[in-house]
């Protein structure tokens, strides 16, 4: 199968209106219920944990960044080994991974940390369980890209310019504002507009916008294509953040903690062998996306962590209060379930 994520693309205008009717619903997740274990599973304290050698179904979001491990542990079998039935929801954009959660049309979902940080501070009952992708100065796989002969060559430079991104108020545009105000540049004078995150580099090459900030493996692409990176300020400003996680509801994880439990475990063993198996990972973006296999294989290896920053999540949650991406000072145990594996600095 190829392409799968360039086929869901969503418009931050049905986002926003899935995200709306979403609030009026907000009483938990219905996909956490019995009916989504095998028809035999027991219901008991864990909400449906799955009797001995049955599997517990679960609905799994899965978002076009650092989706590799999770189809590393669909081919491994390792799913199935920690008792888990896992049905793949592709995703389009973060922003619509909350509303497809809340919906009940999965269990456990993948998103931005900034999206999860956000729909928190609005007051919607949903925590991260799990690492997925964090920010490491050390290992850039995305960045700020421009064409080759553009003026721009610094953060600064952004000033007056328009910045395309696969989504607003979300980790790129948070690192971009932190690096244009650090080079003593006036983060108000960029426009920053929304592109589906495979048409960035199209939006590019064609002129739609001055400066992509592109991610994944992506970014690489984009630099195949001849672009010039300035940098990659979100690793830089925001070591250690949230570019992606696993989060779900409080009311799933109060019903279904054994099987929050064995996720975490699966997730685990199969990011491990992602960041061991480098060739694994190159494997599924080149069955999955039309990037250039040959720039797939030189590209850096992905940060896939299957633990939270703590001092990551915590520079990204105060970066959003500083810059008035949400409402309210949210904190870290109200972002991250406290049975989440972290990574203490």
């Amino acid at each position: 199968m190829r392409n799968i994520f360039s086929r869901r693309v969503f418009t931050g205008l049905a986002a926003a209106a899935a995200l709306g009717l979403a609030l009026t619903g907000c009483g938990g997740s219905g996909a956490g219920s019995d009916t989504d274990t095998t028809p035999s599973a027991s219901s008991g304290a864990d909400g449906g944990a799955a009797a001995a050698g049955e599997l517990t179904k679960v609905n799994l979001l899965v978002a076009p960044v650092a989706y590799e491990p999770v189809y590393i542990a669909m081919d491994r079998g390792i799913f199935e080994e920690h008792g888990l039935d896992i049905n793949i929801v592709e995703g389009g954009q973060a922003a619509q991974a909350i509303p497809q959660l809340i919906s009940g049309e999965v269990d456990i979902a993948h998103t931005g940390g900034v999206s999860l940080i956000q729909a928190v501070a609005q007051g919607m009952p949903v925590q991260a369980i799990a690492g997925s992708l964090n920010a490491n100065k050390e290992i850039v796989t995305s960045g700020i890209l421009v064409k080759e002969d553009s003026p721009i060559h610094s953060y600064k430079d952004l000033e007056g310019k328009t910045v395309g991104l696969q989504g607003l108020k979300e980790t790129t545009n948070l690192g971009a504002l932190l690096g244009v105000e650090a080079e003593g540049g006036d983060p108000s004078k960029v426009n920053f507009v929304q592109v589906p995150l495979p048409g960035l580099n199209d939006a590019l090459e064609k002129g739609q916008v001055d400066a992509i900030y592109n991610i994944s493996s992506f970014y690489p692409t984009g630099l195949s294509m001849g672009f010039r990176a300035i940098g990659a300020p979100a690793n830089e400003y925001m070591d250690g953040g949230p570019s992606a996680l696993w989060f779900t509801t409080k009311d799933y994880i109060a019903k279904n903690e054994d099987t929050v439990k064995k996720f975490q475990a699966a997730m685990e063993e199969a990011s491990k062998y992602a960041m061991e198996h480098h060739d694994a990972v190159v494997e599924q973006q080149i069955k999955r996306t039309n990037q250039d296999p040959e720039y797939l294989k030189s590209a850096p290896a992905q940060n896939l962590d299957w633990r939270i920053d703590r001092s990551g999540m915590q520079k990204t949650i105060d970066g959003l209060i500083k810059y008035k991406f949400i409402d309210g000072q949210p904190t870290f145990d109200d972002v991250v379930w406290s049975g989440t594996p972290l990574i203490e600095k």
